[in-house]
């Protein structure tokens, strides 16, 4: 699970990019400090932030490739 949330954060900071997380924070409507806490590794997205990121960055967030390895071992 570890690696699903690296590759998720690595996601998140690659589709923020040059908006920033305030920004970000303020177009998604998901709090700037939930934001940071995601891309430090220290928090989770539940499925609705995923669902207003993902919506609202236009971009899949979610690992699904780690996902589904992960299934098979």
């Amino acid at each position: 699970m570890a690696e699903v949330a690296r590759l998720f954060a690595v996601r998140l900071r690659t589709a923020i990019g040059e908006h920033g997380i305030r920004e970000t924070a303020r177009t998604t409507g998901i709090a700037h400090p939930v934001l940071s806490r995601i891309l430090n590794g220290t928090g989770w997205a539940d499925t609705h932030t995923l669902a207003r990121l993902e919506h609202t960055l236009n971009t899949a967030l979610w690992p699904a490739h780690a996902t589904r390895r992960g299934r098979h071992q």
